[in-house]
């Protein structure tokens, strides 16, 4: 099981390590809207699912430009949100962004994600965006949609629906997230 709050510690460690020098290092913190599909093998538990809620959004990153044009960054960011009542920490281990121009970057990632309902589940992590740029000085509005894409984990709890299907559980966590974010 991945130990959450100490992925969290070394990450937010890590960025303060990193050279500021033409390098943004962020904070969001905003609400995302998600919607859970299960693949269980037991079509009664998962018709009795409440699937869809809000829940926080938290993340830290960093990301520096790069090209002629410096309008390509590239870097990685680290979030966490709240899943059914469960935490989630997911990794963009690349999180590409384009700028339009002043006001507006295009974005899109791809990483993992880890969710802690009672036996950790992991899976894949993508999706896109848009953000608007210094609303206030420093101060970004950003839009993602992402897809946490069959994130898995074993049968273990006891009231766990058995299956002969797979022997793993799976979720699929479609989630869209507002936030505010400050550079730093």
């Amino acid at each position: 099981m991945v130990n959450q709050p100490i992925v969290a510690f070394i990450a937010l460690a890590g960025s303060l390590l990193i050279p500021a020098q033409a390098t943004e290092i962020y904070a969001n913190v905003g609400v995302n809207y998600h919607d859970v599909s299960f693949d269980t093998g037991d079509a009664a538990f998962e018709a009795n699912q409440d699937d869809s809620d809000v829940g926080y959004h938290f993340a830290v990153g960093v990301r520096r430009p790069f090209g002629e044009s410096q309008k390509h960054w590239l870097g990685f960011q680290l979030e966490f949100d709240e899943i059914l009542g469960d935490s989630m920490i997911a990794f963009r281990a690349l999180d590409y962004q384009y700028a339009i121009d002043d006001d507006w970057r295009l974005g899109a990632f791809i990483g993992a994600a880890s969710l802690d309902t009672g036996a950790s589940q992991t899976g894949y992590h993508l999706g896109g965006g848009v953000t608007y740029l210094n609303v206030l000085p420093q101060l970004d509005i950003g839009l993602d949609l992402r897809y946490g894409d069959r994130v898995a984990r074993d049968r273990l709890l006891p009231d766990d629906p058995q299956s002969d299907k797979s022997p793993d559980f799976f979720y699929d966590v479609l989630s869209t997230s507002l936030y505010a974010s400050w550079r730093f």
